[in-house]
């Protein structure tokens, strides 16, 4: 039976990545670019896969007869798998949406598939009802409840439901067809030794072929969460600039080291591990295995790099990388099958896995520093000035070089945590030394870390252009901050007279410095229980606090903060923080619902104002605008 499975799931592989014509790939890089049209998005991607997906799904029910070599039993599996395809078409535009959005949420709905699977599986085994056809039954539960899943959590992060928008269509086709391209080659190196031995060698000889093959894959789940966590990242910057090779460099030799130390202990150990595990039966396949194994740690690499280049925008120089390995395979399946049976087969793929890295991992190095999208940004409602004196800011020569080793030290850190367990750990060191918010900020500055991802690109001009245009509006004369940070945010900020406090030293010296020559902007350390201003001294016409009530993990510098925050405005006070309560954080996050504290504590005051802020995960931050009664 594992002859005939192996074959049939990969040809119902096949039709799925052929079906949905790059579409995963595509509709994760536009949310995580354009998040304002992400619904749109989701919903135009879902309404293409399900017209390409049924064109597939035809072929693939005429075809069923040939792939089953007229058995009639194994064609109408053949038939059944095709027509579940159609739940993998609608889930595909849901689970990969989440990837831009939410890593965990997408780590969740892609994982329950293979977990319910898996306890279906079990089950049947244990009930001695272990079949083909049920196995594929449980493969099309499994698959629905995966498709139920996503898109719950794409409602809970407003990304469902939507509209189908026409406008769209030809951003995702053109992005789609370049990825089907590089996917295309891909799909034959993964599946054309497979394929072609599931028409030519007795089941058994494919049975354990393929158990070699499951084997070599088992690094591929966990080292591929460092591609995706990349991709959209990526995709959501708008240049890219030097120190983007420290990224890529880090990233493939953390994929390549995490690959070796799962697959080289189990190949090291198969001669035993194989028979004790799937039985004697299956003695043959561990000399595939060990052929297999550098082409296990080729493939898991080679799936990061692929996903380095995509979020880059250059899906073609996968493509390139995958045709000539895609050649490399053909040739030597054709060259080594006659002479070397399934062991040919073995050698074909590890070949064309190591030259599919090596091709991809010289288009990572190639020096090639330009803008992702060639695109003329149009001036913003509420800028000043044109799209180009926006990028100004982002682009001088102090800041570019500090944000950009920002960027690439937060993201290694980013990369490695959806490892399994590493999280987990992660979390269990920062407990054991979080001794407190404001000495947790003051030793995160002095080591030169910054004031996280909120203050740079998309999320910090969102940031802006909202302030900007509400000082305009309401005519805000003066404002003061109540946690300035580094000064990043700030150095996008058109603020007539500005006093920023922090309780980090650290951060009030670098916003001296990089303030220096600015008479508009003074700048104070803050300690709340030091902290009396009876005479009104630290007022302003707005008082501001961004992303900085989530991180005041005490109750009582909760209450304190909030009280000199609302002290300090004379008309206004705007905040940007989330509004919910939420598990599993680190020691200096706490999400907890502040809009009730302030209507029972401030009674002068009226929430007059929500508007939705840039970010589109679930924990998302939106701007809360009280005004003095």
């Amino acid at each position: 039976m594992r002859g005939e499975y192996a074959a049939v799931t990969s040809w119902f592989g096949v039709l799925l990545i052929v079906g949905q014509a790059g579409q995963t790939a595509a509709v994760c890089f536009y949310v995580a670019r354009d998040p304002q049209r992400a619904r749109g998005y989701v919903a135009t991607s879902r309404a293409m896969m399900l017209v390409t997906g049924a064109v597939a799904l035809v072929c693939g029910l005429l075809a069923a007869p040939v792939l089953a070599h007229s058995n009639s039993a194994l064609a109408d599996v053949y038939r059944l798998i095709f027509a579940g395809s159609v739940l993998g078409f609608l889930g595909g535009s849901y689970t990969s949406s989440l990837q831009a959005g939410s890593i965990r949420r997408w780590n969740l709905a892609r994982l329950s598939q293979p977990a319910f699977g898996l306890a279906g599986i079990v089950l049947l085994w244990r009930l001695r009802l272990l079949s083909l056809n049920t196995v594929i039954v449980v493969l099309m539960v499994s698959t629905t409840i995966q498709l139920g899943y996503a898109y719950y959590w794409c409602r809970r992060s407003e990304l469902a439901p939507g509209h189908f928008r026409p406008e769209l269509v030809m951003p995702l086709v053109r992005y789609g067809v370049t990825q089907l391209t590089a996917v295309a080659p891909a799909t034959v190196n993964a599946y054309l030794d497979q394929l072609v031995l599931s028409q030519i060698v007795p089941p058994a000889d494919l049975g354990r072929y393929a158990i070699a093959v499951s084997i070599t894959l088992l690094p591929v789940p966990a080292v591929s969460a460092i591609g995706n966590v990349a991709f959209p990242r990526l995709a959501a910057q708008r240049t890219v600039s030097a120190d983007s090779h420290r990224l890529q460099r880090a990233a493939m030799l953390t994929s390549a080291g995490a690959a070796s130390a799962i697959l080289l202990p189990v190949a090291a150990i198969a001669h035993w591990l194989v028979p004790f595990v799937f039985g004697p039966g299956y003695q043959g396949a561990v000399p595939l295995l060990w052929i297999l194994t550098p082409g296990g740690v080729f493939l898991a690499c080679g799936q990061v790099a692929g996903d380095l280049l995509r979020g880059l925008g250059r899906p073609g120089l996968v493509a390139a990388a995958q045709g000539l390995a895609a050649i490399f395979t053909v040739i030597l399946l054709i060259a080594l099958l006659p002479v070397a049976g399934v062991a040919g087969a073995a050698i074909a793929s590890t070949v064309a896995y190591g030259v599919a890295l090596a091709v991809m991992i010289r288009s990572l190095w190639r020096p090639a520093f330009r803008p992702l999208v060639r695109t003329k940004q149009p001036p913003q409602a509420g800028d000043h000035g044109t799209g180009e004196r926006e990028a100004s800011i982002t682009e001088c020569p102090t800041a570019s070089r500090t944000e950009n080793t920002w960027g690439v030290s937060m993201t290694i850190r980013e990369l490695v945590r959806p490892l399994p367990g590493v999280r987990q750990i992660s979390l269990l060191r920062q407990r054991l030394t979080f001794t407190g918010s404001a000495h947790y900020w003051e030793q995160n500055y002095a080591q030169g870390a910054t004031s996280g991802a909120g203050s740079f690109g998309t999320l910090g001009k969102g940031k802006s252009r909202f302030l900007n245009n509400l000082i305009r509006e309401r005519s805000v004369g003066d404002i003061i901050e109540f946690g300035c940070g580094d000064g990043y945010q700030l150095a996008m900020a058109d603020y007539p007279s500005y006093i920023g406090l922090d309780v980090s030293r650290t951060a009030i010296g670098l916003c001296q410095q990089r303030f220096a020559d600015d008479p508009a902007k003074s700048f104070f350390l803050y300690d709340g229980s030091c902290f009396t201003d009876r005479a009104g001294i630290f007022t302003a016409d707005l008082a501001l606090s961004l992303d900085v009530i989530y991180h005041l993990t005490e109750d009582a510098v909760f209450e304190t903060y909030l009280r000199h925050l609302f002290a300090a405005g004379q008309r206004l006070v705007v905040i940007y923080s989330t509004n919910m309560e939420t598990s599993d954080t680190a020691p200096h996050v706490r999400h907890r619902r502040f809009t009730p504290w302030v209507e029972a504590n401030c009674p002068g005051w009226t929430l007059t104002e929500v508007t939705r802020g840039p970010n589109t995960d679930y924990a998302r931050a939106d701007f809360f605008v009280y005004e003095r009664a």
